[in-house]
């Protein structure tokens, strides 16, 4: 595990990352290379673009949760009930 600070990020945090020695390439190599190409949010650019990709839009989101409790509802108000109470607030569904 190593922790490092961004050359171009705008953020003040380290990033913490898993490394694996392996065809050469030393950890401070890999380092400096992920260094190189993290950009203003802090992760590497390559990882930013493919968590973008990969995101499911809130409309989506809210749209699945919807008909799960909709659907479990029907079956068991109150074990539906229960369930969404699980589901933290702060976080958009």
């Amino acid at each position: 595990m190593v922790f490092y600070k961004p050359m171009l990020s705008t953020v003040k945090l380290a990033v913490k990352t898993e490394i694996a020695e392996a065809g050469g390439w030393s950890v401070e190599k890999v380092v400096s290379a992920l260094s190189k190409i993290t950009g203003s949010t802090g992760f590497p650019t390559p990882l930013d673009y493919v968590d973008a990709l990969a995101s499911v839009r809130q409309d989506i989101k809210r749209l699945v949760y919807e008909l799960l409790y909709s659907k479990q509802y029907q079956r068991n108000k109150e074990l539906a009930t229960l369930l969404s109470s699980l589901v933290n607030p702060q976080k958009p569904v």
